[in-house]
């Protein structure tokens, strides 16, 4: 095995619940969050923040095919989408089981709610096995809504 440091690395611009994962990456992720804003949503607020007008011609270039942005697909939360909790957890565990044979799985996930944590952290020892549940505190963190818990969980499966 290569040291650490030698590994390549990409980035793969695609929705986590049909990308075909091959069993030799190692997949780090900080999935959507329960309550924050939706990613989709939040970066063509950054894009048009910056006064960025060629959006999808640089996302273009880096998938090296015009790119679709399929908002209602997202990972979220959002009533208005028609997406509860329990939507969300369906979708945390799709991902999961589509990683699983992964060599690697690292999931960074924020939620305040200790059943909801308790649920993924379930989630992920059915489906991959041992997990190690380490708990991290980021107190220089941007503050979104009504949240103000710094405490994160990261689950890591074995090598």
């Amino acid at each position: 095995m290569r040291d650490l440091t030698e590994c390549d690395a990409v980035l793969l611009l695609a929705n986590a619940l049909t990308l075909r994962y091959s069993p030799s990456w190692a997949i780090i992720t900080d999935p959507p969050h329960l309550d924050e804003v939706q990613y989709m949503e939040l970066s063509f607020f950054y894009w048009a923040w910056l006064r960025e007008s060629r959006f999808r011609e640089v996302v273009g270039q880096l998938l090296g095919r015009r790119p679709r942005f399929n908002i209602p697909k997202e990972i979220s939360v959002n009533p208005n989408r028609g997406t509860d909790l329990s939507t969300y957890l369906e979708s945390i565990k799709r991902f999961m089981l589509r990683v699983r044979r992964a060599r690697r799985k690292v999931v960074i996930f924020h939620e305040e709610d200790s059943k909801v944590l308790d649920r993924v952290v379930e989630y992920s020892r059915s489906i991959w096995g041992a997990v190690r549940v380490d708990y991290i505190r980021i107190d220089n963190r941007r503050k979104v809504g009504p949240r103000g818990d710094v405490t994160y969980i990261v689950l890591k499966s074995p090598y």
